[in-house]
């Protein structure tokens, strides 16, 4: 299961996100919602979120300043940054900064879904991988402490 945190300074794109898609077929099983980075910031010490869909041009801290902060602190969510300006300077540096993808709004339905979709398969495989490696590291610990 996962949970998705959707951050947007207006309470229509937020809406229009929740009910663009039937998020239960995808295993997101809270969605979790804010109107600027102070409320996004509480969240995120509050709950464990899996997936980010912000905006970026909002009143106060903007989505690239809150993307600097996920990173610092939380870098396995994975971060798709929406924005109704198509200026490239804000994508060259959303991208440099690890985000995941960058999508201009007003975003068609079906371009959410693609993109969430490679957001959840990303992060089954980075799970997957981490599972691999704690068992590796198990069984390389008890093979040192065999090993004469």
């Amino acid at each position: 299961m996962y949970n998705l945190l959707i951050v947007d300074d207006e309470q229509y794109a937020i809406d229009g996100i929740k009910v663009s898609l039937n998020w239960e077929e995808y295993h997101i099983e809270d969605i979790y919602t804010a109107l600027n980075v102070r409320q996004a910031k509480k969240i995120f010490k509050d709950k464990k979120i899996d997936i980010l869909l912000c905006d970026i041009e909002m009143p106060g801290l903007n989505g690239l300043q809150l993307l600097n902060k996920i990173n610092e602190e939380y870098s396995e969510i994975i971060i798709i940054l929406l924005t109704g300006h198509a200026k490239f300077d804000y994508a060259q540096i959303a991208l440099k900064q690890g985000c995941f993808d960058y999508l201009l709004k007003p975003i068609e339905h079906k371009k959410i879904e693609e993109t969430v979709v490679k957001a959840l398969k990303n992060i089954e495989k980075k799970r997957e991988h981490k599972e691999f490696l704690d068992i590796y590291n198990k069984f390389s610990e008890l093979w040192k402490k065999q090993h004469p």
